[in-house]
């Protein structure tokens, strides 16, 4: 007879139980509609993660916002 190391199923029981919860909890819980959320706009410089961090912070909430109220970081014409 084959023996397993406990080692072995103890890795596959890491490895696979997520996953499986994961499945099992998508099955069981229906999903909901939602309108679409829109949430502030963040400050991306690349001279310094202060203003990312100061972006993040102001906004921690994250409430849903409608549409045109998410564009507080300024925009220019031709930017991408």
């Amino acid at each position: 007879m084959f023996l397993v190391e406990p080692w072995i199923l103890g890795t596959l029981a890491v490895a696979v139980l997520p996953f499986a919860f994961l499945a099992m909890l998508k099955s069981t819980v229906p999903p909901v509609s939602q309108k679409p959320c829109h949430f502030m706009a963040r400050s991306v410089s690349t001279k310094s993660s202060l203003n990312l961090v100061q972006s993040f912070v102001c906004n921690l909430p994250n409430n849903c916002n409608d549409e045109g109220e998410d564009d507080v970081v300024d925009q220019y014409d031709g930017a991408l």
